[in-house]
């Protein structure tokens, strides 16, 4: 629960307003719906056969008069009504899941935004991450580019700084395997926890009709179980489709998430590398729906108190050789 509080701490007053939150809040809403989609599919398939009984027991002179009718789909409701409330309580759990992967993804913006703010207030402060959660580009990068800002601060002059080239030859947004096999990792302990209660859900409603229905028609049980046999081999056939809508949707899910974010870290780097390049001018600019909005807005805040408080001279001749093609945001 100590995200939460931190969630709400940091966007008290502006939770649904802010990119950041909103961006968090839509990534709990997808993961939970996914789940929420197969269910309401496979509910909607069991409502099938259940009318499927209907016209089987009417098509053998039984359940005609409506009163029998009402009287079977009301404790065909009473025996199944109980999973109700474990499948609210399942989907609310994915949905804090959710919440936690959705800091994963914002969190090295967060660490460098948090640095920016401390430094703001004293020199004396450095950028560390050690986690193996965060974005290598920006945070091994970042930690680089604070000390050159730190350098640069205590001079009371800023000049061009020194970048490698393993930093130069970077043009767009690159994998970060580490990070992305922790993310995919959770992803796909949401789809697998998603799957497992579909597939519990779905059989355990099934037995329950099919219980229900050879219990109040013993002398036709034969012919019944059956009708309900072959529902079932149907049914097995509904969960494999569900599953692999399942998968696909997360699947597709975590790409997009991952390619929206990984252009945001890639931004990160190359408004520093930029800054340290020569051009004093460079700060974060990202799309109006992109996530990290708040904490490229505590970097901006950064460079300009550095640029228009601190320094005293600035030396906009010394620029650096620029990468090539260092605009390119894939």
């Amino acid at each position: 629960m100590k995200f939460l509080k931190q969630f709400y701490s940091n966007n008290k007053g502006k939770i649904f307003t802010g990119q950041d939150s909103r961006f968090q809040l839509l990534t709990c809403l997808q993961i939970a719906f996914i789940p929420l989609m197969a269910f309401s599919f496979t509910g909607f398939i069991l409502w099938i056969f259940l009318n499927m009984i209907h016209i089987f027991f009417e098509s053998n002179g039984l359940l005609v008069h409506q009163d029998l009718r009402e009287a079977f789909l009301d404790a065909i409701f009473q025996e199944t009504s109980y999973i109700l409330p474990y499948t609210a309580i399942f989907i609310v759990a994915l949905f804090f899941l959710g919440f936690y992967i959705s800091n994963l993804l914002l969190r090295p913006f967060k660490l460098i935004s948090d640095y920016a703010l401390r430094s703001c207030a004293t020199l004396n402060t450095t950028f560390t991450a050690n986690t193996m959660t965060e974005f290598k580009l920006p945070i091994n990068f970042g930690i680089k580019f604070f000390q050159y800002l730190n350098q640069s601060r205590k001079m009371k002059k800023i000049s061009s700084g020194i970048i490698e080239d393993q930093y130069m030859k970077i043009n767009k947004p690159i994998f970060d395997p580490v990070f992305f096999v922790h993310y995919f990792l959770l992803l796909g302990l949401a789809c697998a926890i998603s799957i497992w209660g579909l597939y519990l859900f779905t059989f355990d409603m099934h037995e329950r009709i099919v219980e229900l229905s050879i219990s109040l028609l013993k002398n036709h049980s034969h012919s019944l179980i059956h009708f309900l046999k072959k529902q079932e081999e149907t049914l097995d056939t509904v969960i494999k489709i569900s599953g692999l809508i399942l998968i696909s949707s997360y699947v597709l899910l975590g790409k997009i998430i991952v390619k929206k974010v990984n252009g945001v870290s890639f931004n990160f780097f190359k408004t520093m590398r930029e800054f340290m390049l020569g051009n004093f001018k460079a700060r974060v600019h990202l799309r109006k729906d992109d996530p990290g909005q708040s904490y490229a807005q505590s970097i901006n805040e950064l460079l300009d108190h550095i640029i228009n408080e601190e320094i005293k001279e600035i030396d906009w001749t010394s620029s650096s050789p620029k990468p090539k093609d260092s605009n390119k945001v894939a």
